[in-house]
């Protein structure tokens, strides 16, 4: 059964069938009847999509409380009977993330955005979700999508930097590191990231005073604990610098990261990185 389809037929039916009530009853000389007739209907038709809200709110409080199972069900029932409820397809988009169902995932998240265009989160967390699928140029649309939205969020800047940069476009990598930094001087992740670039971009100089300067903010303001991205570049810094050691920790936390998220793409990157040291470890101590 498709819940859209049995909604918009629910709604037609009743309007349909307003309509041929006004008309019986006008043509008979029983207006009033009539009128009451539609009003009531009416009143069903609010009760049928105050009843979506109603889920919606019970999928909150179960998601909240951790229970994804009931959120699911209370979410499916919130969009089965209001087709436009937004907010719930949204939530639901979330929970599909949550649970690494990514395609699932990026259809919510686009029902949401085809009803409210400005819904920033919904680019956000789509993008997460394209990225998850190795879809890195589609992420990075819906980055910029929100930062146009967002244009103040120094982790908007930071999510489409690190695109940048695994597509090769350093130079605008540098671009949103160095926004995001303005915008927020104390994200470790950023000036790891920056640093990185730079050494991409041969400004040597300048990558060992950003990594001095993460190094300096980390045990302030350490990696967030879930950035596989974050660990990835902070161990490719220390790598870079001739820190072996904790350069293979950082990339090493990263890349089991990648596989708590399913970010299949990302530890492929991370993975190919640490063969590549090792190879060469390897070589020089031969």
């Amino acid at each position: 059964m498709n819940p859209r389809l049995t909604s918009w037929t629910i709604i037609g039916t009743c309007f349909i069938f307003s309509v041929s009530i006004f008309y019986v009853y006008a043509m008979t000389g029983y207006a009033v009847v009539a009128v009451l007739g539609i009003a009531c209907l009416v009143v069903v038709a609010s009760l049928y999509y105050t009843r979506s809200n109603i889920y919606y709110y019970l999928a909150c409080q179960y998601y909240q409380d951790g229970n994804l199972q009931k959120a699911l069900t209370n979410l499916d029932l919130a969009v089965f009977t209001n087709p436009r409820n937004a907010n719930a397809y949204y939530l639901r988009g979330q929970l599909h993330l949550v649970e690494h169902r990514f395609a699932e995932a990026i259809e919510d998240f686009s029902q949401s955005i085809r009803m409210q265009l400005d819904h920033a989160n919904a680019y956000l967390y789509r993008g997460f979700a394209f990225t998850y699928q190795g879809k890195q140029e589609a992420a990075l649309d819906d980055f910029s999508n929100f930062i146009r939205l967002n244009p103040e969020s120094a982790d908007g800047y930071y999510d489409r930097a690190v695109m940048h940069y695994n597509l090769g476009g350093f130079q605008e990598a540098l671009a949103d590191f160095t926004q995001a930094i303005e915008i927020d001087p104390n994200h470790t992740s950023n000036y790891y990231g920056r640093s990185n670039t730079y050494i991409q971009l041969n400004l040597l100089e300048e990558a060992i005073i950003d990594f001095d300067q993460a190094r300096e903010l980390e045990p302030d303001y350490p990696i967030y604990s879930g950035d596989q991205h974050g660990f990835y570049h902070a161990g490719l810094a220390h790598h870079y610098q001739g820190h072996s050691p904790s350069a293979m920790k950082h990339l090493n936390y990263a890349l089991r990261l990648c596989r708590q998220h399913h970010d299949n793409k990302m530890a492929e990157i991370v993975t190919n990185t640490i063969q590549s040291i090792e190879t060469r470890e390897i070589g020089e101590f031969e």
